[in-house]
């Protein structure tokens, strides 16, 4: 399994419509194989800071939708973030080899 987390600061006040846009990106993304968690989630004390968690089942998976993320009027939606950041996102990849429940 494959975790992506990291975040990034949008501009400010842009926050809310930024995840709009990102939700309607974000729905297409989860039906992709492999894809077992994507989603972004607001800073609770940072307004205008956001973070995205996702999940994938392999590194084949997570590199398929890298490569082909999804159909164009869907990318569409992606292509627009960038005039919404304030900083350019920090994304780390982790590698898990074992989950087990706390």
């Amino acid at each position: 399994m494959l975790i992506v987390a990291g975040s990034f600061f949008v501009k400010e006040g842009m926050r809310d419509d930024f995840l709009d846009l990102a939700e309607r990106y974000s729905q297409a993304v989860r039906l992709k194989k492999g894809c077992l968690h994507y989603q972004l989630y607001p800073d609770l004390n940072e307004a205008d800071q956001v973070f995205i968690f996702e999940r994938w089942e392999s590194a084949e998976d997570l590199r398929a939708h890298l490569k082909n993320p999804v159909a164009p009027e869907v990318q569409a939606l992606r292509d627009q973030y960038p005039q919404y950041l304030a900083k350019s996102a920090e994304l780390y990849k982790y590698e898990i080899a074992a989950a087990q429940p706390l």
